[in-house]
């Protein structure tokens, strides 16, 4: 294509005036060699630029340089190319460029990555374009100096630069500006130095007291040798224009003359200026623990001779207080006290253009590029795949582990453990005592695959030469790099006082510290000198929980049977490395014999069993059988506990310590954490079976040389039961823990069934025990300190579980089925106010009572609920929902005291129940045939049973109980739609007295049980927003004393998923107001609710006599009149009810002629007809009159009120009271359409008044 330099026919190219060559490859002309263009002229110089868009000149972008700026805002198109240019000679470009602003409107940012800006070249006329950087809207809202080195095939005579912007919204919009462009052979605000030639150096550097000479091992180097001198020594750069963009790299020694003396506290200090020399500050200030408005904690830019023994590269990204168009830099160190100074040199140095991630610290940066060293690769200089190493594991034992894993560690060194602070974890440890820099750092590692970090530490001790740290930045950080130790961040710092005994430590990684190329740094930020503040690590491991690359002492897992006769038995057995007074004295047989026991029950001293070391990895699990002494009576003496060393037996911790609610968090638990547990200590009592005992192993234990230890201490006094080992396993956990069963490894990590299958557990509809018979249900496991008794006195009804035992007390349900269990309930009681010893009053946070869930056979348990130690010395009711966590198909539930003592709280637990289903009943029907079940209705039956009497000939739910407790009968959760209605037969006394103070309530909640309101609140007047007057369903004593149907529509308040009812009397008389429940059903299944004339059955209408299906509707015209002069007894056959009157004259007063029937009882004043036709009936007439004193009021009136639904419902006819006059009244009212059906009833009903004798009232029907 004739380079786009002529053009092209059949014989070749035709070249362009000033080109030859076949390809017009060849020029005459001589082309600009160098180019620079500030833009600060009144207009731009066109003849250095080939092609201009989109552009003007101007400060739309702020100053980038000096002056205006180039700035791309038009459109739309904008590119900006030079002319041609010889850079045959030229090596480096170099301009200024921002992208945007992020504040003000003048020039809005780039909010895209294709709105960027491309750099290209070409050397073909324009005719191809080549990439040489894609500049990223997001890091350059910020002007930049950006350097570049032109690759060699961009060095051309007649060679073309091109910025463009391929995208942008518009004119106005993702505006981005350039300053200072200049193609050169000399990079500008540059220094790259190897320090090989004295001129060179001399041009950008002036120093004082140094020289270029070899120096420890490098060819040349500025040397700074240490002769007598007791001035200041320094190195200072010349000014630069340093941008954000900029970095600073150099390599420096200072003491690889081991034979000198060096100042160890006499740093070099690295410094800048701003305003050409006259003031100097530290480049990194230092930023350490307690220091406010510190994002990661890091050291001052001062080296000290203790951390610099060899070569060692130092990159740093310049941070903004060093920005300006004049930075100055120096490398200082002040005067020594005397004698030689101290020996130091820097080489390589550069300051410029920063690389792709700085290099990783893994290589050079020459103005913008990397070279990377040997074993790394790429333009950010990362290592080769799979040279990295992927684990480690370093115990310090020999000095070939420093090399292989540090690759530095200052101001300490390997020692043995009377040497240093004491004993860390096993024999030697890194011990860091000496003066200058105390730090440790790892080689590099590939961490894409680990997940944790692992060490002992000890910082300081309690000897006069091992002192505990008394500031916070003497304690210890740990901190990550993922670009070769040029920045660190935090990932746990070791607080100084935490760590005066030796602790393990054990640190999740974040997902910023697995990477490829990730270095670990313990770091020390300061101490008070030589042997002070002294600190040690040891064991450490950094790896995967599933995968360590070395080698075990002995297998990784273990499961062993024993044999019978001992100790043959031990050399057959390699998992034991020691026993003491195993087997029984005089042959006795164990109480519990197995062939497969280990069985300790001599008395020569402490009975225990050692394991050889095993090495143990996170997420293990120790599980073995332990009986002791076939005891349930509880025994201090005698406790087996269960330990593990790693340190070859030299100490013992446990292998699992107490976590209780107050528990300290410096103690290793943090008691608000939803793994509360107690010790692996196990006392007699808790053993008197073989019992399966499973622990997952905490992370303390993970080493490559943990050894357990099951160890009874014996007394001189008193002989501790024996107890027997068997079936001990130590290795990953089998899947779901085995749940009831036993891990094996005899075919691999699997679980070898030793109880009965799920289908026989308790099924969880009827997980509820309310201890009403002579021992708990089949409902718990194993019950420790507990019986049934009244010591906390009644909780539900009759007996509780009490819990007052001297040992360990817990109650644990066997395994349920929760998956569609949503909640739980009981009542629970901690301690008392008054009920003396028998229930003391808690006095500690661990003496309350926690209840926890486990989903893995009770390996493991969660916490449902911490129930606080001051919160229940009353009966409460709790009621909990099951989170998605606690719902599975073998679910156990616990309730534990952690702690109490001799006068330690009691506790009591009632009515305990697991069992409300995701899904609730769509219906509900209870006629109360079978006594004794009543589970599948009723949530909860409280002072009631079930059986006949009450004037029936069947069984009926009755209430007689003479408990002072509140007496209700409570449904399951029932689904509730705009149709369901809710039907029931009452009877209020049961033909016995009743007290008129203990009324019946029906209610409602759509909560689980935690709040009620009335099914129906009732409304009179005078009272305002009614939409009918009605009854509440409170149902007062001397109503309802026959069995009467009661059927009612629902309130749109109760419409839920969930909505369950109960009746309850909160008051009564022991023995007496006795009341009864039958046929109850709530459903929305029989059609017009029977029309209030039958009971619903199976969503069928069972219809009242000469009523008939479906609808229950009248089988025979009723009557169509009724006409009443109340002269005598009462006509059964015209009245439904008849409530607080009687037939008479009020003081001798005549109503109308003859008796009259007058109200004036106490209670219920309501006057009920039986159904007529009323189909034609035309009116309603009576003799009214009130025979009160004075005028009645409105709140004392009578409501006139008619029904065409058997009474299920009421709607307003007249109210009638009498302002003004006490006279009698004929009283006539037209029957409204509505009313005249084959079917009506009507009712007069006075809703209130004072009591006996007080606004009386009388009436004639007729």
């Amino acid at each position: 294509m004739c380079m786009g330099r002529g053009w092209c026919s059949l014989n070749g190219c035709s070249c362009d005036v000033g080109f030859y060559g076949d390809m017009c490859e060849i020029t005459k002309l001589a082309f600009m060699a160098f180019l620079s263009q500030s833009f600060s002229g009144p207009s731009l110089p066109l003849r250095l630029f080939h092609t201009l868009h989109g552009a003007t000149l101007g400060l739309s972008c702020g100053l980038l340089a000096e002056g205006k700026a180039l700035v791309f805002n038009g459109g739309p198109y904008r590119e900006l190319v030079t002319t041609h240019l010889d850079t045959t000679v030229a090596k480096f470009l170099q301009f200024t460029l921002r992208l945007g602003t992020t504040s003000g409107s003048s020039c809005p940012a780039p909010d895209h990555s294709k709105e960027g800006v491309l750099l290209d070249f070409s050397t073909n006329n324009g005719l191809t374009w080549q990439l040489l950087a894609h500049y990223h809207p997001a890091h350059y809202h910020e002007p930049r100096i950006v350097s570049l080195e032109l690759p060699s095939i961009a060095q051309h005579n007649g060679m073309q630069l091109r910025w463009w912007q391929p995208h942008h919204s518009g004119e106005g919009q993702d505006v981005w500006a350039l300053d200072e462009l200049t193609v050169t052979s000399t990079m500008y605000s540059a220094i790259y130095l190897d320090f090989s030639d004295l001129l060179e150096t001399t041009d950008v550097l002036s120093f004082f007291r140094g020289q270029l000479q070899p120096h420890c091992g490098h060819d040349s180097a500025l040397s700074f040798t240490g002769e007598t001198w007791e001035g200041v020594r320094y190195v200072e750069t010349q000014s630069l224009a340093v941008s954000s963009s900029f970095m600073l790299q150099f390599e420096f020694v200072a003491n690889c003359d081991s034979l000198r003396n060096f100042h160890q506290m006499n740093p070099v200090r690295l410094e800048f200026s701003t305003n050409h020399g006259l003031t100097w500050s530290l480049v990194q200030q230092k930023c350490l623990p307690g220091m406010p408005s510190c994002d990661e904690f890091r050291a001052a830019s001062e080296f000290y001779p203790s951390q610099f023994k060899q070569w060692q590269r130092v990159t740093m990204a310049l941070p903004a207080h060093c920005w300006s168009s004049s930075t100055r830099f120096r490398w200082q160190q002040g005067p020594t006290s005397g004698g030689k100074g101290d020996m130091w040199a820097l080489d390589d140095l550069y300051i410029g253009q920063a690389c792709p991630a700085f290099c990783h610290n893994h290589g050079h940066c020459n103005h913008g590029t990397c070279r990377c060293d040997e074993g790394f690769v790429g333009s950010e200089c990362l290592p080769r795949e799979w040279s990295t190493p992927q684990f480690l594991h370093c115990d310090f034992e020999s000095a070939a582990s420093l090399f292989d894993n540090w690759i530095e560690v200052a101001g300490g060194n390997i020692t043995r453990p009377e040497e240093g602070c004491g004993l860390v974890t096993a024999g030697s440890a890194l011990f860091f005592h000496k003066d200058g820099v105390r730090h440790a750092v790892t080689r590099d590692f590939d961490t894409s695959r680990a997940d944790f970090v692992q060490f002992t530490v000890h910082i300081g001790g309690n000897s006069v030469t091992c002192n505990i740290p008394d500031r916070r930045e003497e304690g210890v950080l740990l901190q990550f790099s993922t670009n070769g130790g040029i920045s660190w961040r935090l990932l746990i710092e070791l607080y100084y006082m935490d760590y005066s005994m030796p602790r393990f430590v054990h640190q999740e990684l974040p997902t910023a510290a697995r990477g490829p190329c990730t270095r670990f740094r313990w770091w020390q930020p300061q101490h008070s000198g030589d042997n002070k503040d002294q600190w040690s690590i040891d064991s450490v491991i950094i790896s995967s929980s599933h995968a360590l690359n070395f080698v075990p002492p002995l297998s990784s897992s273990s499961y062993q049977s024993y044999q019978s006769e001992f100790p043959a038995a031990l050399s057959d057995a390699p998992v034991w490395l020691d026993t003491a007074n195993e087997g029984m004295p005089d042959e006795q047989p164990f109480c519990s014999p197995r062939d497969s026991a280990l069985v300790f029950g001599k008395s020569d001293g402490d009975r225990f069993a050692i394991t050889r070391d095993f090495e143990v990895l996170p997420g293990f699990v120790l599980q073995f059988q332990l009986n002791i002494g076939c005891d349930s009576v509880f025994k201090t003496l005698g406790s087996v506990h269960v330990q593990f060393s790693c340190d070859t037996g030299r100490s013992w911790s446990l292998v699992q310590k107490e976590c209780y609610p107050a528990t300290l968090a410096n103690q290793g638990c943090e008691g608000q954490s939803r793994k509360l547990h107690e010790a692996s200590v196990y006392p007699a009592g808790i053993f008197p079976h073989w019992t399966r005992v499973t622990i997952p192993l905490p992370h303390t234990t993970a080493n490559r040389k943990t050894r357990f230890r099951w160890f009874q201490h014996s007394s001189m006094e008193k002989v501790s039961p024996p107890f027997a080992l068997d079936q001990v396993y130590v290795a990953h956990p089998c899947p779901m823990d085995c749940a009831e069963h036993v891990c094996s490894t005899d075919s691999g990590e699997t679980c070898v069934a030793v109880s009965s299958p799920i289908s026989d557990w308790v099924d969880s509809q009827n997980a509820v025990d309310r201890f009403e018979g002579s021992e708990p249900g089949p409902l718990w496991k194993h019950i420790h300190g507990g019986r049934l008794g009244g010591g906390c006195g009644q909780l539900g009804d009759g007996v509780a579980l009490y819990f007052s035992g001297a040992g360990k007390r817990e109650a644990v349900t066997v395994p349920l089925d929760t998956s569609n269990i949503r909640m739980m309930q009981f009542y629970i009681r901690i301690g008392s106010q008054n009920l003396g010893a028998a229930c003391l009053k808690a006095k500690a946070r661990n003496e309350g009572v926690v209840l926890q869930f486990s989903r893995n056979g009770d390996v493991s348990w969660s916490l449902l609920r911490e129930l606080d130690f001051a919160s229940f010395l009353e009966p409460q009711l709790v009621t909990l929902e099951l989170p998605p966590a606690a719902k599975g198909v073998a679910t156990y539930f616990r309730w534990w005291q952690p702690q109490h003592g001799r006068s330690g709280a009691q506790w009591a637990l009632d009515d305990v129940l697991i069992g409300v289903n995701d899904s609730s009943l769509q219906n509900l029907q209870d006629k109360f045939e079978k006594p004794g079940e009543d589970g599948a209705t009723w949530f909860r039956v409280e002072g009631g049973h079930i059986q006949s009497g009450c004037s029936t000939n069947g069984h009926v739910l009755l209430f007689d109980s003479n408990s002072e407790k509140a007496r209700l009968a409570e449904t399951w959760d029932v689904h509730v739609s705009s149709s369901t209605f809710l039907q029931f037969e009452l009877s209020m006394g049961c033909g016995r007295p009743f007290s008129k103070k203990a009324p019946v309530e029906l209610q409602f909640s759509v909560n689980f049980g935690r709040d009620w309101q009335l099914v129906r609140q009732g409304c009179v007047p005078p009272d305002i927003g009614c939409t009918h007057y009605e009854t509440s369903s409170v149902y007062q004593p001397g109503w309802r004393r026959a069995w009467s149907r009661i059927m009612l529509y629902l309130p749109y308040t109760s419409i839920s998923s969930r909505t369950r009812f109960r009746w309850i009397q909160h008051s009564f008389s022991p023995g007496r107001d006795v009341w009864a429940l039958d046929n109850v059903y709530i459903g929305s299944g029989c059609p017009w609710m029977c029309s209030g004339h039958g009971a619903c059955d199976e969503g069928q209408c069972r219809c009242d006599m000469g009523f008939k299906t479906p609808y229950c509707v009248p089988l025979l015209p009723l009557p169509y009149l009724l006409k009443e002069t109340f002269d005598s007894e009462l006509k059964p056959d015209l009245w439904f009810e008849v409530l607080g009157s009687e037939i008479g004259q009020l003081n001798g007063q005549l109503i109308s002629s003859g008796s009259a029937l007058i109200f004036n009882k106490d209670g219920l004043r309501m006057l009920v007809t039986k159904d007529l036709d009323c189909s034609k009936v035309l009116y309603i007439q009576f003799t009214f009159c009130f025979l009160g004193e004075g005028p009645s009021q409105r709140s004392n009136g009578v409501l006139l009120q008619f029904s065409i639904n058997g009474g299920i419902s009421w709607q307003f006819l007249e109210e009638l009271y009498m302002p003004s006059s006490t006279r009698k009244q004929l009283v006539t009212i037209t029957l409204p359409h509505g009313a005249q059906t084959n079917a009506t009833r009507f009712r007069l009903w006075q809703p209130r008044h004072k009591g006996k004798t007080n606004a009386p009232w009388t009436r004639c029907f007729a």
